[in-house]
């Protein structure tokens, strides 16, 4: 590329920004604040397209995001700064990311003229963007080089992944922080289930003792009399177990060598099918007959299957959580700049600068509420104290103040104002009201209200009831609603719910859901009293 002198660049009629990032929003952002400093932004969305834009036509400066498809910003700096046509072109990174020394060092030594971070707002952009496009031109500038001069394929290539996968790992850090609780919980999961099924095996379980040579009950426990509901006399009697219509499973259970383990459907005495798990081992000495068989009701097993699949749904998403984290932030800083803008341009203007500011909080807000969505991803334990119930609501309505408003939604709290304190973490729980709170905004008429209930039940929780006057939820769905990204709702993800169940089950607390269709919802949230 031709280079020109300070003369013909201070005749210039447009000064022309290239500018490479794989958000359309943020390169909008861009153009929008740049065009009025008078430049004229060149868009591409990828490394690849920009190098295509650089051979239509003269560049005076290029802004690469760090992070995008197919070639990244470094890939990219490094490609044009090989090219003698495009050298002389100044090279700024502008990222989202965490920055470090070596990452700095990195990026001069491949030519990055600035490395600059989005967190920070527009201004360091801007004075930097200033001073190219007054200085850059007006004296001899060195040309850039790499480090000492002398960098070659292999050291720019073992960097640049050391950088990436830095940078990858950094990503993934909260899902593995996530992932190393799981497990640890999936192995406390095990072993309270190992400690049950002793428990069940010595008690609460039904035992049986059978002969397998006669196929007679030799034995059986008062939790197998109760199950089969025969008395023990009349089970004594029976050749074999009731098991229904099943000869291959009878004969399995019988004569399995080691161990066996099924499930079945056993008969009890009124004719009624109840479904078991039965497992059956034979007696220790040798040429004994006899082999004990253990039957469990299944109802207890649904239940830790129900736990195990809310574990491997909130484990999906702590993975959505952290992957989606930066998509996120992304646009969220984009808002945040437009406001800053918006700002400094009506900064006389105080019913502007009112708005603008009331927006800033709600962007701080939702900055809150991803990183409280990345804290459960991580699965940080709740740091519990006493609380005062009311204060917690009185906080969650003030940070509604503005949705209820604008849908002219009327709150109606009944108090009971004597209860005892409640041992929880306040944030998170502000978290589960915000979720509640928003789903009964969300299912109210304009004009309507909800009431917002405290008291004490009949076992002494603290009860904080939600009630709205919306459409309620059929009763097939109701068995579902604490499932992740089950939702009723145009648009709902289905995480808030669950994400709310999840943190009430931190908290050895409950919460349960009344609805009928036509009548409205009510959520109840029950905390033990704080001892």
């Amino acid at each position: 590329m031709k280079k020109t002198s300070p003369a013909e660049d201070n005749r210039m009629d447009e000064f022309k920004i290239l500018i490479v990032d794989d958000s359309e929003e943020y390169i909008e952002l861009l153009n929008q604040f740049l065009i009025d400093y008078g430049y004229t932004v060149i868009p591409a969305q990828n490394g690849v397209e920009a190098l295509e834009r650089l051979k239509e036509g003269r560049v005076h400066l290029i802004i690469a995001d760090a992070m995008m498809p197919k070639i990244d910003g470094f890939q990219l700096c490094r490609t044009v700064k090989d090219n003698p046509e495009y050298a002389d072109i100044p090279f700024f990174i502008y990222t989202g990311d965490y920055i470090d020394a070596e990452d700095r060092e990195f990026a001069r030594s491949i030519g990055v003229d600035k490395y600059v971070v989005k967190s920070g707002g527009l201004d360091e952009l801007i004075r930097s963007v200033n001073d190219v496009a007054r200085n850059r031109y007006g004296y001899n500038r060195k040309e850039t080089v790499w480090g000492d001069g002398t960098i070659d394929d292999s050291v720019f290539l073992q960097k640049h992944h050391d950088i990436l996968t830095k940078k990858l790992e950094e990503k993934m850090h909260h899902l593995e922080l996530y992932a190393e609780t799981l497990n640890k919980k999936n192995i406390e999961l095990k072993a309270s289930e190992a400690r049950y099924r002793s428990l069940f095996e010595n008690a609460n379980i039904g035992i049986v003792i059978l002969d397998r040579e006669t196929k007679h009950v030799l034995d059986a426990n008062n939790q197998a009399v109760e199950m089969f509901k025969y008395s023990k006399e009349e089970l004594l009697e029976k050749e074999c177990l009731p098991i229904e219509n099943d000869k291959q499973m009878t004969s399995q259970l019988l004569y399995t060598e080691l161990y066996f383990n099924g499930e079945a459907s056993i008969i009890d005495k009124d004719g009624n099918t109840v479904e078991v798990q039965i497992n059956s081992v034979p007696i220790a000495r040798a040429q004994d007959p006899r082999i004990i068989v253990y039957l469990r009701d299944l109802s207890e097993q649904s239940r830790i299957r129900q736990k195990l699949l809310q574990i491997e749904n909130m484990t999906l998403m702590g993975r959505l959580a952290a992957g989606i984290a930066h998509e996120i932030r992304n646009p969220l800083a984009a808002v945040t700049v437009n406001l800053q803008y918006l700002q400094k341009k009506y900064s006389n203007n105080e019913d502007i600068i009112n708005t603008v500011e009331m927006a800033m909080e709600g962007s701080k807000r939702v900055e809150q509420v991803v990183e409280k969505t990345l804290s459960l991803a991580r699965a940080t334990p709740p740091q519990s104290k006493a609380e005062d119930v009311h204060e917690i609501i009185d906080r969650v309505l003030w940070f509604m103040k503005m949705p209820l408003k604008q849908k002219n939604i009327s709150v109606q709290k009944e108090f009971t104002r004597t209860l005892p304190a409640i041992s929880v973490d306040e944030k998170q729980i502000q978290q589960v009201l915000l979720n509640i709170l928003q789903n009964a905004l969300d299912a109210s008429h304009e004009n309507g209200s909800i009431v917002m209930r405290t008291h004490l039940n009949e076992v002494k929780n603290v009860c904080i009831d939600v009630c709205d006057n919306g459409p309620g939820i059929p009763d097939d769905l109701q068995k579902h609603i604490f499932e992740p990204f089950n939702t009723t709702k145009k648009g709902g993800t289905g995480l808030g719910l669950a994400i709310s169940k999840y943190i009430m089950d931190r908290h050895n607390a409950d919460i349960e859901i009344s609805s009928r269709p036509g009548e409205g919802t009510t959520i109840r949230l029950l905390f033990p009293a704080y001892q």
